[in-house]
């Protein structure tokens, strides 16, 4: 005998549906008022509404948020009072570019391509000049500006290469190595560029000459960065502390007292004093200061704190320095701290793989 709640299965067997609640009643068991229902649904809503405000601003940011027309890929909120500068205007050649003025050569990141663009900063306009291989990591531009030396990872290593500033005639320069290629860091005069090169866990700073071709080992260390009159190099030493040396690897010698590991060396214009950033005990450098390389005191000049970190630094020669966030993906340009003066953070270009400040001879 079947009653209202069997069902006939495929095999044939009877089972039950499970008994619907009755008329009136309550998935508990009893009835609900119209009065009792809607004051449920008011404090359901109340607590919605607390629970958007709550959450909502935890929420990571929507990649295609567009701020100034600029998706913002992967972009958290700046740093202090930093301000979105408006997109650089395309321009359809780099030959249309102002004479005078600075320069960023810079690294658009893209999945499929990364394309190098020319940024005039002070007009905010940009010539794209060459798609290069998605799997550069850094670049630094000749002092002249006709020339790129980038380093791009490939079967599991990384080397150093040359091409004209357009991306073309490009030349695997540290193809008889077998260390593992970053920063490079072109000379003031153009003829030589100095790396670091990192094998079996040790690295190594290298100086090639950018026409014969040839390479010399000057030193361990990492993060080689030439001074302003081609005489010594900034880096980071094989302990992990900022250091100088001769051109030659001569003359070694550390120019902080620190604990911490530090790197980024930036070198000011007149070559008296290094911009470097310091790690706060994890993996990224938090903190940012200068040092005279030549005072025995060793007395640093406090820049500034960033909480989550930067990758790139360099020192600019307008009072104001660059850097990327760690996590960022925006170039931001700050101002040196001044008595009673603000920082003056402005974001002037997104989506930054790599960049390189400069100003070509006028």
């Amino acid at each position: 005998m079947t009653n209202k709640n069997d069902k006939l299965s495929s095999d044939g067997e009877l089972s039950q549906y499970p008994e619907k609640p009755k008329r009136g009643d309550s998935l508990w068991g009893r009835r609900l008022s119209l009065p009792i229902i809607g004051g449920i649904a008011a404090v359901v809503a109340v607590l919605g509404f607390v629970v958007g405000l709550i959450v909502f601003p935890l929420l990571p940011p929507n990649p295609n948020v567009m701020i100034d027309s600029v998706p913002r890929t992967n972009t958290p909120l700046p740093i202090g009072d930093a301000q979105f500068l408006p997109s650089p205007t395309p321009i359809a050649s780099c030959a249309d570019l102002p004479p005078t003025g600075a320069r960023i050569a810079y690294v658009d990141y893209n999945a499929v391509n990364y394309r190098l663009f020319i940024t005039d900063p002070e007009r905010l306009t940009r010539c794209a000049l060459t798609d290069l291989p998605n799997n550069l990591t850094q670049l630094d531009v000749s002092p002249d500006g006709s020339r790129i030396a980038y380093t791009r990872d490939e079967n599991g290593t990384s080397d150093l290469w040359v091409a004209d500033i357009n991306g073309g005639n490009p030349v695997n320069a540290t193809e008889s190595i077998s260390a593992a290629v970053r920063a490079p860091s072109w000379s003031p005069n153009g003829l030589r560029i100095a790396f670091a090169g990192e094998e079996d866990g040790a690295s190594s700073i290298y100086v090639l000459d950018a026409e014969a071709g040839t390479i010399s080992a000057v030193s361990s260390g990492s993060q080689p960065v030439w001074s302003p009159d081609g005489t010594r190099i900034a880096f980071a030493n094989a302990d992990g502390f900022l250091s100088v040396m001769d051109d030659d690897g001569t003359d070694a010698r550390r120019v902080t007292n620190s604990d911490q590991a530090e790197g980024l060396p930036s070198w000011s214009a007149d070559g008296t004093r290094i911009m470097f950033g310091r790690k706060g005990g994890g993996d990224q450098y938090v903190q940012v200061y200068t040092v005279n390389p030549d005072d025995p005191q060793m007395e640093h000049q406090f820049i500034g704190n960033f909480p989550v970190g930067v990758t790139a630094l360099q020192w600019l020669p307008n009072g104001r320095y660059a850097y990327i966030g760690y996590g960022n993906l925006g170039l931001h340009s700050r101002l040196l701290p001044v008595e009673g003066g603000g920082t003056d953070d402005k974001i002037v270009i997104v989506n930054v793989n790599t960049f390189d400040w400069w100003t070509p001879p006028q």
